[in-house]
């Protein structure tokens, strides 16, 4: 919970910067809602973390910026919501 709290508060500042992490959230944010780009954002970071302690490396950024972004959805692949009835 903590994670996605901290990952929610990333992606609300309204600075732009041109770290790899940032764009990909930038990129995120107009396809997807705030909540699902911060849960993505603190999976990420969660993975990241355990394999550090996993395989007692250091941390290095530049592995975390490296993984593969999503792939873009247009209008016409996206999934329509279901109605309520």
């Amino acid at each position: 919970m903590l994670l996605i709290k901290g990952a929610r508060s990333f992606t609300l500042r309204p600075e732009d910067k041109s770290d790899p992490v940032n764009i990909w959230v930038q990129d995120l944010m107009p396809r997807m809602h705030l909540n699902v780009v911060a849960v993505a954002l603190a999976n990420k970071t969660t993975r990241a973390a355990w394999a550090v302690v996993h395989n007692s490396n250091e941390y290095h950024p530049e592995l975390l910026a490296a993984a593969l972004p999503l792939p873009k959805i247009s209008e016409e692949e996206s999934i329509p919501a279901k109605k309520v009835e």
